[in-house]
């Protein structure tokens, strides 16, 4: 009998895109594994739209207090009954052969200590392909790899032990801000085994998926404290190896401070950019001049800014 696998799927308000992302998991080639559907406190029909799926005793029904995406994966972990765990958002869906392809690659992850975790690709429902030549098939992604960019452009899947997150859990702040998580068992617990196979297709037509005014400051409120958590922890690995990343860490850091309102502060982090990459200067120079805005022009700004970067990715064939 192939490893059973715990998927889990965090929804806070999503009715409407659920029964497509289940679907998918019903649909599986494979039949063995567990569905763990976490209720943030959801206000729609969550409850309603999930009541149908119940009569398989494969899918399992949480309903919590709303406390943010992290918490909630972090809960579905502590209900799963199955030694490996995996993860999918509300609104995407698994290709058919998602879990039958994880289960190849199981047995090793359960025998094999050294690595942390087996990472597969995603792609946008609206790209007809993705390809990344850097990345090869079964390749281990270390620590010291992922910190210097080998990484891949797009989103990605993760199969994980459970009992990683005996000592690892998602970031409980809102913004989720999953790389503390990825890089704290990659740099503690042994390097990733890659699988360009695209497991996953994420869909980006709807508001919650948008970067408008009112998102921008809303991650805003939380952004910069997951920021300090993640330099805190990481900076000096980035300066020693990837300080041009380091750099455009900070600028993000700078532009959530500013649009929070913490203009002092959000200024000290873009006058850091320079630090680490010279080549920013002009950047710095646009962001500091924009930082005397009012927060709203200002958010309109960071808005404007982050629509240039993912046209700017999707032109390299990457993703953000």
């Amino acid at each position: 009998m192939s490893p059973r696998i715990s998927i889990i799927i965090p929804t806070f308000n999503r009715a409407w895109s659920l029964p497509r992302t289940i679907a998918s998991v019903l649909n599986q080639t494979s039949k063995d594994w567990e569905l763990i559907i976490v209720d943030d406190g959801s206000t729609d029909d969550t409850t309603g739209v999930i009541k149908e799926y119940l009569t398989d005793t494969r899918v399992r029904y949480f309903k919590k207090e709303n406390g943010g995406v992290g918490t909630a994966r972090n809960f579905g972990i502590a209900k799963a009954s199955n030694e490996l765990v995996t993860f999918l958002d509300s609104d995407d869906e698994f290709v058919p052969n998602t879990i039958e392809l994880m289960q190849e690659d199981a047995p090793r992850l359960l025998t094999d200590k050294s690595i942390s975790m087996v990472l597969y690709l995603a792609k946008k429902n609206s790209a007809k392909s993705y390809q990344d030549n850097r990345l090869a098939d079964k390749e281990l992604i270390d620590y010291k790899s992922a910190v210097q960019g080998r990484w891949p452009r797009v989103e990605t899947v993760q199969l994980c032990r459970k009992e990683t997150f005996n000592k690892y859990l998602f970031p409980t702040l809102a913004g989720g801000h999953e790389t503390i998580l990825w890089n704290s068992i990659l740099k503690y617990e042994g390097p990733a085994l890659l699988r360009t196979k695209i497991v996953r297709i994420y869909h980006t037509e709807h508001d919650s998926r948008l970067t408008g005014v009112s998102s921008v400051i809303s991650r805003a409120r939380t952004m910069p404290k997951l920021y300090d958590i993640f330099l805190k922890e990481f900076e000096e690995d980035y300066k020693a190896l990837n300080p041009k990343q380091l750099a455009y860490f900070y600028l993000e850091k700078g532009i959530f401070e500013i649009v929070d309102g913490d203009v002092k502060a959000g200024r000290n982090s873009i006058w850091k950019v320079i630090q680490f990459d010279k080549g920013k200067l002009p950047v710095v120079i646009l962001v500091l001049c924009a930082s005397i805005l009012p927060q709203v022009l200002f958010g309109k700004f960071a808005q404007y800014r982050q629509a240039l970067k993912v046209i700017l990715s999707n032109l390299r064939g990457g993703g953000l």
